[in-house]
């Protein structure tokens, strides 16, 4: 298991990726509201709004068994969990899991909730968000009404966009076969046919527990635009260009 070198909330200030611009003074009262949390403390629901510090994790919506599953990945910068504010019904089976160590923050529901009341800024911090995760989730769900090809490409590079080992080439994915057709929702046999297919054309690399991307570019150029509509996988999760 890779190593995690944490980050206290007291220096979290000077490297936290906001989805959009907000005031310093918004800023200071979320910051002043983080806590650290436990991805295992995600188990019993989701408490409020977490941001990624760093890592990678996947989100399941899909049966105990996960042989009918659709993942969504979050990697370093990332927020969700909007769903649960103002939302008390919001109890779905999803389940979570670190692809790698990861350290994550929460700003709690309740706090949310009463600063809404206050700070009508916060509603755009929570509309951003909510954007984000829509994007990204309209573009899982419609990639897997398509060809299988598609599907499994699109997550690999979303995967090296999240999880990359550096970015040079080939980029590097720490991931079992196993856990891939867990997220793309699909049997470990028939993933590993179009893993072949794409070893076989260059594309890709596979040795044990780790899948090289060779020709990135090639990759991304299977795609058609629809399965890039909503969501780029290879941009960041937020347009920190807005921050500047």
């Amino acid at each position: 298991m890779d190593s995690l070198k944490k980050v206290e909330i007291s220096t979290l200030a000077t490297v936290i990726e906001w989805p959009c611009t907000l005031q310093q003074s918004t800023q200071a009262h979320l910051l002043a509201m983080l806590k650290s949390i436990e991805i295992r403390q995600l188990d019993s629901g989701l408490p409020g709004i977490i941001y990624v510090h760093s890592g990678c994790l996947v989100s399941y919506a899909s049966n105990v068994t996960l042989d009918n599953s659709l993942g969504l990945l979050y990697g370093a910068g990332s927020w969700f969990g909007i769903q649960v504010i103002h939302n008390n019904r919001y109890n779905p089976q999803i389940m979570y899991e670190s692809l790698r160590p990861t350290q994550l923050f929460l700003l709690p529901k309740a706090e949310i909730e009463r600063s809404l009341l206050k700070n009508i800024e916060i509603y755009k911090f929570l509309f951003f968000i909510s954007q984000r995760i829509g994007r990204l989730s309209l573009q899982m769900g419609s990639n897997a009404l398509h060809s299988l090809i598609s599907r499994i490409i699109y997550v690999l590079l979303e995967l090296s966009a999240k999880s990359s080992e550096n970015n040079a080439t080939p980029l590097t994915i720490k991931i079992t076969q196993q856990k891939l057709s867990q997220i793309v929702g699909i049997s470990r046999p028939r993933l590993n046919e179009v893993l072949q297919d794409l070893v076989v054309s260059g594309e890709l690399s596979l040795e044990r527990g780790t899948i090289k991307i060779n020709k990135p570019d090639k990759l991304k150029a299977r795609l058609h635009e629809f399965h890039l509509m909503f969501n780029d996988p290879t941009e960041s999760d937020f347009a920190t260009s807005q921050q500047k």
